[in-house]
């Protein structure tokens, strides 16, 4: 498997993980998902799951470690805009960030730290696919994944904006269906870049 190949199976590999991931942690767990819409999804501990479930590891864990070995690859492809390095940079620090929520959850760190916690994560993720949906085309020549990348951004910031509206009623819906559509990146740019090897503009390919 070339890098590049390498790179996009990580990429789909993140959106199965997060989806497998939180339908076990939902089977096992009968009320958490109907507690979503109240508590962040990034929040286990306030939906009385256990820290030792297996489902636990694997959506914060495993997925944590997923995104911050795509998002170190990710850095190498090239671009020669400073901006682009940038959100590369935030996309990574939004990728250690879902990590520290298995390591670090809300009953260690207090609720108010963690909900600022989930508001940076989520400007994180938001700025991040804004800077990258305007320069995407010096990432990867599917037009397609660009545009992808600029609905994601626009759809993460009416999301956010709801979410800030509805934030005195402690609604975390908008929160979790912006998560969502951080998590479906990563599986639509891996999918519409494997319809071509050269879709990537790397700095190094490893061609096997």
């Amino acid at each position: 498997m070339s890098y590049s190949g390498f790179l996009r199976f990580i990429g789909v590999l993140i959106t199965v993980v997060f989806v497998v991931g939180f339908f076990l942690l939902f089977i096992n767990s009968p009320g958490s998902f109907e507690k979503s819409d109240r508590l962040s999804i990034a929040s286990y501990y306030l939906m009385g799951i256990d820290r030792g479930n297996l489902a636990i590891y694997l959506c914060y864990h495993i997925l944590g470690g997923l995104l911050v070995i795509f998002c170190m690859g990710f850095l190498s492809i090239r671009a020669k805009q400073i901006q682009v390095f940038i959100a590369k940079v935030l996309l990574l620090f939004s990728g250690i960030q879902w990590l520290s929520f298995g390591i670090f959850p809300d009953k260690e760190v207090g609720e108010d730290l963690f909900l600022l916690r989930v508001i940076v994560f989520n400007l994180t993720c938001f700025l991040s696919f804004l800077i990258l949906g305007v320069d995407f085309h010096s990432i990867s020549r599917n037009k397609i994944a660009t545009y992808y990348t600029i609905i994601t951004a626009a759809g993460m910031l009416i999301i956010f904006l709801n979410g800030v509206f509805t934030l005195e009623n402690r609604s975390f819906l908008f929160t979790n269906i912006h998560i969502s559509m951080y998590f479906a990146w990563f599986g639509f740019f891996g999918v519409l870049n494997f319809l071509r090897s050269d879709n990537l503009n790397l700095s190094y390919v490893n061609r096997c």
